[in-house]
């Protein structure tokens, strides 16, 4: 995974992000034992920032 600064505050943060906006749904619901899968998924892949 590749990072850069985060402005002067010396954080590192991923070049891709996790995006947030929409969650898997079932039946009209957030499925959350597939977002946190895939929450997990991205961490362990180095993706440190997240946004909506």
């Amino acid at each position: 995974m590749q990072y850069k600064a985060y402005g002067k505050t010396g954080d590192k943060v991923s070049v891709l992000g996790f995006g947030a906006m929409r969650f898997p749904k079932v039946k009209g619901r957030v499925d959350s034992d597939l977002f946190v899968e895939m929450l997990k998924l991205a961490f362990d892949m180095g993706i440190n920032y997240a946004g909506e």
